[in-house]
């Protein structure tokens, strides 16, 4: 059994008096001085904890299958923890929670520190309405919960001891996102240049080693030079997709609608000096049809998430959404994708998948 903390505090006493040789009242005020520091500290991370929470930007979810997760958890959650807050929405397999398929990955943060009494709560609660339970921890600490219905897992909730994030992925009913393409750029060669895979030469591009947002090391890819502007491209025609991918760089470049011969469709531009824009292109000839302030650092990582639906285009970066709009052009309804940078961009793990 670990100490708790008040044993902490009086086996610091007592190495006091042994070390010290200290006298009763010198014992006491000692100790009352550990035990108000004591105080103090954790005054100053529950406030924290609070600013934390209190600071984090709620989000709503807007396709069925994120609703039904959401809507099924939420109540769950505001009822051990007095509320949840819903910050992030981002789309992917998830291997570990037992599902091979494409789905969104729903991200909440608490008022307060996940204890295990948390867990056992969130178990019993979701078993309570006909869910079976499987229970998975890490060396690390962390706590995987998959439930599931006749021996198939449906959906998992994931978090760590004394953490202030809980993760939710997967489906109540088995809807799972088909999966058109993906790619982490791991395949291809160091320093390799366009054309690769499925990608299409535009300008240029070529695969470089980083620090990947997962803090591991692994392929991207990359764009340093001037005249990436549109580096590379798929000429797919795809219709009613959401693009997803991790990017970072000073002039970062997202096609998308993009047609078989890469003259004109539309890009995403999020550059260091500049707000976020979407353009809408055909050759050289370019118009602004959206902007938005940049609120992110463009020198870390982010999840950028473009949905595009008949002629609805939202951009959500870092599950927040940043631009809504309709633009109802008969010649851009299908196309593929590309990437571009100016100055210096890295790309990965690219994913495109259908809406049904």
């Amino acid at each position: 059994m670990r100490p708790n903390k008040t044993t902490k505090i009086l086996i610091l006493i007592l190495l006091i008096i042994f070390i010290a040789g200290c006298t009763p009242r010198e014992i006491v005020s000692v100790g009352l001085e550990i035990a108000k520091e004591q105080v103090r500290e954790e005054a100053k991370i529950r406030e924290e904890i609070r600013n934390r929470y209190q600071k984090a930007i709620e989000i709503e979810p807007e396709e069925e299958i994120e609703r039904e997760l959401h809507e099924f958890l939420r109540p769950i959650f505001n009822s051990i923890f007095g509320e949840a807050k819903l910050i992030d929405i981002t789309y992917t397999d998830l291997p570990a929670f037992g599902i091979k398929a494409f789905v969104p990955l729903l991200t909440y943060i608490l008022p307060r520190l996940v204890s295990e009494d948390d867990i056992t709560k969130i178990k019993a609660s979701i078993e309570d309405k006909g869910y079976i339970a499987k229970k998975y921890e890490s060396i690390e600490g962390s706590i995987l919960l998959v439930f599931g219905r006749n021996g198939d897992p449906l959906f998992g909730v994931s978090t760590t001891i004394n953490a202030q994030e809980i993760l939710a992925g997967g489906s109540l009913s088995k809807t799972y996102i088909e999966l058109l393409f993906f790619d982490d750029f791991e395949d291809y060669g160091l320093g390799q240049e366009a054309p690769f895979g499925y990608w299409k030469k535009k300008g240029g591009g070529r695969i470089e080693q980083v620090v990947e947002k997962n803090k591991k090391l692994g392929k991207v890819l990359s764009f340093k030079s001037l005249g990436e502007k549109f580096g590379v491209y798929i000429d797919k025609m795809w219709e009613n997709y959401f693009l997803q991918f991790e990017a970072k760089g000073e002039d970062v470049f997202a096609y998308f609608k993009v047609t078989k011969t890469a003259d004109a469709g539309y890009y995403l531009y999020s550059g260091w000096m500049s707000d976020i824009k979407v353009v809408k292109f055909s050759g050289k000839d370019e118009q602004v049809i959206a902007s938005v302030k940049r609120t992110f650092d463009y020198k870390e990582w982010s999840v950028f998430l473009i949905k595009l639906v008949g002629s609805k285009i939202s951009i959500y970066v870092n599950g927040v959404k940043m631009i809504d709009i309709v633009d109802d052009d008969p010649l851009l309804r299908v196309g593929g994708i590309g990437f571009g940078g100016e100055d210096w961009a890295y790309i990965n793990n690219v994913r495109v998948f259908k809406v049904k």
